[in-house]
C-alpha cells in the first residue's frame, strides 16, 4: 500500500490480496487508488491505462448498492460496526 504526502493528490494507492478476490477474479494484479477529492480508480495491473474511474456518486452509489444486495449475515458485527464508525466520523 502506498499513501503520499499532504500535498499529493492520492492518498492512497494499495493491491488486493487474493483472499480478498473471487473464485471468479480473473485480473493479473488488481489494485485501486483513492483520491483526496473522492474519485477512486480500479485497475487490472498497476500502471495500466485500462481502468474503472468513479467519482463520488458513482462510489456511493456501488457501496449502497452492494449493502442493499449482500446477506446481511456475511457481514461479521465487527466489521458492521466498522464501517458505522467510519460513517458516524
Amino acid at each position: 500500500m502506498y499513501k503520499s504526502g499532504e500535498g499529493g493528490r492520492c492518498v492512497m494507492t494499495s493491491e488486493w490480496e487474493r483472499e480478498d478476490l473471487s473464485m471468479y477474479n480473473n485480473a493479473e494484479r488488481p489494485w485501486y487508488s483513492i483520491d483526496r477529492n473522492g474519485k477512486v480508480d480500479i485497475g487490472n495491473k498497476y500502471r495500466d491505462n485500462e481502468k474503472i474511474g468513479l467519482d463520488k456518486s458513482g462510489m456511493i452509489k456501488f457501496i449502497k448498492d452492494w449493502l442493499m444486495e449482500v446477506d446481511k449475515h456475511q457481514i461479521h458485527k465487527e466489521e458492521r460496526e466498522e464501517l458505522i464508525k467510519l460513517l458516524s466520523e
